[in-house]
């Protein structure tokens, strides 16, 4: 009897051990929501990642995440910088990906572009991938937004990396609000944004150039839902010259005339002739005073936007921010948070500060 007493002990410790691992395996998830609003429960913490979104690419290295990293969008490596990233398999484009690639590198999750426009892609991604238990994750880091770097730390672990960095990056932020104070609105500079693949179309990069105190000539031209998705909008050179921009923002898509890797400013300088060419755009305000400028798109309306909106502060009234120095502020980025020698052109003509 006392043998089967002794065998039973041991059966229910066996038993309370296995539960007890249970409910902590089952703890060891995290439920999140994505820019399109899916409930998606992940391992805690994600260990293999697939980056099909490469304005997530300095997000991963400023949390120390690239060696999670199994598989990259083929757009990481042309941006430069990212040479440990740079390394891992390409599997694709956000619009083409490699499902049979993804499924044999065997990630936990990827983390890809929210889908614009409609829902059909989110359908065939999680059609083709979610059947091998990889989990898919739709964030968007373009504009200004903190919410998505604030979800990827907090699926990868390194919430208290990401506080420490939003906090300093709003010290700097908080040098344009000072700067921009007793601004009026009929004092606000008219502004037109350009992107270089699509001459003669304008988008709405409004987060930044609104916090920078300037106002988008296009405003009204864009639904509601602009703000939330990347629309474009195909505009006349005689609307342009009519609505007469003081500054013109023509943002560049790397590598081509701005970029990590760009040595020569060459290539954004034939940009800028290529606009002051057109008819008619001589004459506009922001031509007549030099105020025409080519800008990487990641600061105008990309994954660092935030950077930026400072170059904009300075670029749209430099007697308020004779001091401020936005370069300066963007090599302090790569050197203090991103552990990356500072290098490129990133805009052109170059800002100096007075200071």
């Amino acid at each position: 009897m006392k043998i089967k007493g002794k065998v039973w002990i041991r059966v229910l410790v066996f038993l309370l051990i296995s539960i007890a691992l249970s409910i902590a395996a089952f703890a060891k998830t995290i439920t999140i929501t994505d820019y399109r609003g899916r409930k998606v429960t992940l391992p805690y913490p994600v260990e293999r990642i697939i980056l099909l979104q490469h304005h997530a690419a300095w997000a991963i290295r400023l949390l120390g995440a690239q060696d999670k990293i199994v598989g990259i969008s083929k757009h990481i490596p042309e941006e430069g910088g990212y040479s440990k990233l740079s390394s891992k398999p390409i599997i694709g484009t956000f619009f083409y990906p490699n499902y049979e690639k993804i499924v044999e590198l065997n990630p936990q999750v990827v983390i890809t572009f929210h889908p614009n426009p409609g829902w059909e892609l989110v359908r065939e991604y999680e059609r083709k991938l979610e059947p091998f238990g990889i989990k898919v994750l739709f964030l968007r880091f373009t504009q200004m937004r903190t919410s998505q770097f604030k979800t990827l730390a907090k699926i990868l672990g390194k919430e208290e990396k990401a506080e420490r960095f939003l906090a300093w990056r709003k010290s700097k932020l908080n040098l344009v609000e000072e700067g921009l104070k007793g601004l009026k609105e009929k004092e606000k500079i008219r502004v037109y944004n350009e992107p270089d693949f699509k001459g003669g179309w304008t988008t709405r990069p409004e987060m930044s150039i609104n916090f920078a105190g300037g106002k988008n000539i296009a405003e009204k031209l864009f639904p509601p839902e602009a703000i939330k998705e990347s629309i474009e909008v195909k505009v006349d050179p005689e609307w342009v010259i009519k609505k007469d921009p003081e500054v013109v923002i023509l943002a560049d898509w790397p590598p081509h005339s701005t970029g990590y890797n760009i040595r020569s400013t060459t290539k954004a300088l034939e940009q800028l002739k290529e606009f002051m060419q057109r008819p008619g755009m001589d004459k506009t305000s922001a031509a007549k005073n030099h105020r025409v400028y080519v800008m990487n798109y990641k600061l105008t309306a990309g994954c660092k936007a935030w950077i930026g909106a400072i170059y904009m502060a300075k670029i749209f009234y430099p007697e308020r921010f004779k001091d401020l120095d936005p370069e300066r502020i963007h090599k302090e980025f790569y050197e203090k948070w991103l552990n990356m020698d500072y290098q490129g052109i990133h805009i052109y003509p170059f800002i100096k500060s007075e200071k």
